[in-house]
């Protein structure tokens, strides 16, 4: 992460990790396909959150493979961090198109609609994340926030409990939601 906060990426980068877990790229030496390179820098910042250079460098390779998911992905969450709601709504549209059954992609949309206050679009999108992976615990989590806030109680209980139960390491999350609602999880 130093190399983000100096400015400066390496010349020889072994593995990039996404908070996907997927391999974005792998390369030695310097690469031969600049939107490779412009895609590892742009997962890296926003790894780093430098949102700003990240936003450069998605949109740098993404003039070279306007259908790079994962690009859509980064820049689409860069957009959202940096609060350009519309844009980031725009990327993960595009992210669905093209892959329709990635959970993510419906996750990340959630986002933009709850940041946005759309609150049943957001629920819907959790819905459907959950449908592609029933085991997203987050999702669960979240999608709890927008029931609570609708005044759908029970509901929200429901959410926050699975989540607990899909994730017990969200319990330092969780836990006060539900004692908030006055119930034990």
């Amino acid at each position: 992460m130093e190399a983000l906060r100096s400015g400066t990426l390496p010349i020889a980068l072994s593995l990039c990790v996404l908070s996907s877990g997927k391999l974005l790229a792998q390369t030695s030496g310097s690469p031969t396909d600049n939107s490779i390179d412009h895609t590892t820098a742009c997962g890296l910042f926003q790894l780093g959150k430098e949102f700003r250079r990240a936003l450069e460098h998605c949109d740098r390779a993404l003039d070279d493979n306007p259908s790079d998911h994962s690009t859509l992905l980064n820049r689409g969450s860069a957009h959202l961090a940096l609060g350009n709601l519309e844009e980031a709504l725009s990327d993960f549209e595009r992210a669905i198109k093209i892959k329709q059954e990635d959970a993510r992609n419906y996750f990340n949309r959630a986002l933009v609609y709850a940041a946005k206050k759309d609150h049943r679009r957001a629920i819907a999108d959790y819905n459907e994340a959950i449908r592609i992976m029933p085991s997203l615990a987050i999702a669960y989590n979240n999608r709890a926030a927008q029931l609570e806030t609708m005044g759908e109680v029970e509901q929200a209980i429901t959410d926050y409990r699975q989540a607990l139960r899909l994730a017990p390491s969200l319990a330092p999350v969780i836990r006060p939601n539900l004692q908030r609602l006055g119930v034990e999880p």
